[in-house]
């Protein structure tokens, strides 16, 4: 199945995914393949849902992509705040992942610029 996922998809994005999962897998790099399986499962979930016709659009997979992230996040901070760091590093490590397929964030000087050029 997951090669027929694979060749069904023409997005540049889903290419990216992809050729990250298969990297992880030949270098059994495990926090980038947890990070890269919850997308994957996520991905999937979604495109079964009741009312998907088996396709996501590109906003969809980004917000999918950032309800990862914002979970991932959420999770830490309890993690932090209960010193259990062997979970909270396991967190921050998926968390990389997913927000590699993420646009890049305006960090806040970047941000005070685009609003003062308002």
């Amino acid at each position: 199945m997951t090669t027929e996922l694979r060749n069904a998809t023409t997005d540049p994005q889903a290419e990216r995914f992809w050729e990250a999962l298969e990297a992880a897998m030949l270098a059994k790099n495990e926090a980038a393949l947890r990070g890269l399986r919850a997308i994957k499962s996520a991905i999937l979930l979604a495109k079964t849902a009741d009312g998907k016709q088996g396709e996501l659009s590109t906003d969809d997979e980004m917000k999918l992509l950032q309800k990862l992230a914002k979970q991932r996040k959420d999770s830490l901070d309890v993690f932090v705040a209960q010193n259990r760091e062997d979970l909270a590093q396991k967190e921050r490590e998926e968390l990389a992942i997913i927000e590699k397929f993420l646009p890049k964030q305006m960090d806040e000087a970047e941000l005070r610029a685009a609003l003062q050029g308002i």
